[in-house]
């Protein structure tokens, strides 16, 4: 009965999952239906031998009942059948044990530790002599003759996690490397003088030349690497 109910309940939940149907899985029905009813092979495992289990105690199983003394099997049983309400362990479960605890997810623990490590470092004034993101802009363009367009650091965000070693590749072939903006020397952590700085790249628009600084979220690229090694259906997910 538990396990039919169970089976509702995540039927019940597609009604909302098919609103994320493009972001979550990339427009397909096969990729929603397989993670909602996802369950781990350990407890399908568990659910046919409880079902063993079970035909022993009704008398279906004769040999079983010669093996084992009935009040055994019934303690079996039980524990086995406990072990089968892991089967709430799927994507979509997981996605929202995450959203029930306010963002505790790997995902949440790298944005807030690239703005925290990273961009509140890079962006604003640190309260020393180093200049922030728009002064290092200004110095580029009086030092290079050049202008940009906006005085802002573009973070490049792709749904498929691939992040390539310089935007300027072979399906982006209107970009053009540039030299980088001045470093920006930080002491963080005990780490001393470390150095910070940003690309800078040319977009071809017709007759003129677009600047901008631009880079890729850097945490995706590393959480591209956990995701392919520790596997689909894991606790990075």
């Amino acid at each position: 009965m538990y396990i039919m109910m169970h089976l509702f309940h995540r039927s019940f939940l597609i009604c909302e999952e098919v609103k994320h149907l493009q972001s979550r899985y990339k427009a397909s029905y096969l990729r929603l239906l397989r993670d909602v009813f996802y369950v781990p092979p350990q407890v399908m495992s568990t659910a046919m031998i409880c079902i063993i289990c079970i035909l022993g105690l009704s008398g279906d199983l004769k040999t079983s009942t010669i093996v084992f003394p009935k009040c055994m099997l019934m303690i079996t049983a039980v524990f086995l059948i406990g072990e089968v309400l892991m089967m709430r362990s799927c994507p979509l479960e997981e996605s929202l044990w995450i959203a029930r605890n306010n963002g505790l997810d790997y995902g949440s623990g790298m944005a807030y530790s690239f703005f925290h490590g990273y961009l509140n470092l890079i962006l604003p004034k640190t309260g020393t002599e180093s200049k922030n993101l728009k002064e290092l802009m200004q110095d580029y363009e009086d030092s290079h003759n050049v202008q940009f367009s906006i005085y802002k650091l573009f973070i490049l965000i792709p749904t498929s996690l691939r992040c390539f070693t310089s935007l300027m590749n072979e399906y982006s072939k209107s970009i053009e490397e540039s030299s980088s903006l001045p470093e920006k020397v930080i002491t963080v952590a005990g780490v001393l003088n470390r150095v910070y700085k940003n690309a800078v790249y040319k977009i071809n628009s017709g007759s003129s030349k677009i600047y901008v600084s631009a880079e890729y979220a850097t945490p995706l690229k590393t959480f591209s690497e956990v995701f392919k090694a520790a596997g689909e259906h894991s606790g990075t997910t």
